[in-house]
């Protein structure tokens, strides 16, 4: 036998006599979604559970940019940026800095806050590289993160710490922790950090706990 919500929502409003008032029935809705989610966080259910691959990048540094502070724009010559530099950090001698957006193979727009503040002569190498990746819309928690080679597997750390970690790790390498916190490119979403960040092109698998499907009532 199958209980729907439909189902849930005509037996409170019986037990409330069938005369509930239209903030009362709102109270039902919400009561029933809150407490679909309790039970959905109450244990590690397996089919809530899904199995998740992400694609790390290798760093990319060809030819020279300059950087103009007006327009937060950097320009590129002598090469072509990588499709993923839309979600890159870009270091400039031993300074880090958020890439916003991406207009075309030879421009980026510098976030706003973390940018070099004046303009950057043309000429100067730099390094190009992703130390975040955005994880699915449904995450709700990780579970163990491996790598599928034979290095040992990766720490979790908190965001702070993660923060002080990249501080110190300025150079890319092989990953040995990571984090989960907000994305900055898809607000409302998570996103993995990796410590260092990645030198090389490369895979990680992870189980996660997935949100439940929301839920959907229509009133007949």
């Amino acid at each position: 036998m199958t209980t729907t919500i439909q189902d849930i929502v005509e037996n409170l409003n019986d037990s409330l006599g069938n005369t509930v008032a239209q903030g009362a029935q709102r109270k039902i809705y919400r009561s029933i979604e809150s407490a679909y989610r309790e039970f959905a966080d109450s244990a590690t259910w397996a089919y809530l559970q899904m199995h998740a691959r992400i694609t790390t990048v290798a760093p990319y540094l060809t030819g020279t940019i300059a950087y103009t502070h007006s327009t937060r724009t950097v320009a590129l010559t002598g090469g072509s940026f990588p499709s993923w530099a839309a979600y890159a950090i870009l270091k400039i001698g031993d300074l880090l800095y958020r890439v916003e957006s991406m207009t075309n193979s030879t421009t980026l727009i510098l976030d706003a806050n973390l940018n070099p503040g004046a303009n950057v002569a043309s000429g100067t190498s730099y390094t190009l590289f992703r130390d975040a990746y955005s994880l699915p819309a449904d995450f709700r928690a990780i579970g163990e993160l491996q790598r599928p080679t034979f290095l040992p597997d990766l720490t979790y750390v908190p965001a702070a710490r993660w923060q002080k970690e990249r501080q110190a790790y300025l150079q890319t390498g092989t990953p040995t922790a990571y984090s989960v916190f907000g994305d900055p490119w898809n607000p409302g979403r998570l996103a993995l950090y990796l410590s260092p960040a990645p030198a090389i092109a490369d895979t990680y698998d992870f189980v996660y706990h997935r949100r439940p499907r929301a839920l959907t009532v229509r009133d007949e």
